[in-house]
């Protein structure tokens, strides 16, 4: 384990994000820029998960 986390952390090239992660970071955004965005706090979050 500990040899694959050594490759992974000197490796220079990074890996590309999906164009899936790009238009819902876009959307999220955009959602902010708007006013139309909900935020929670971290214990909100968990009593929804809860559920």
């Amino acid at each position: 384990m500990e040899a694959l986390w050594d490759s992974l952390i000197h490796e220079e090239i990074e890996p590309k994000s999906p164009e899936w992660h790009h238009n819902i970071l876009s959307a999220r955004k955009m959602k902010i820029a708007e006013g139309q965005a909900e935020f929670i706090s971290p214990k909100e979050l968990k009593s929804k998960q809860s559920r």
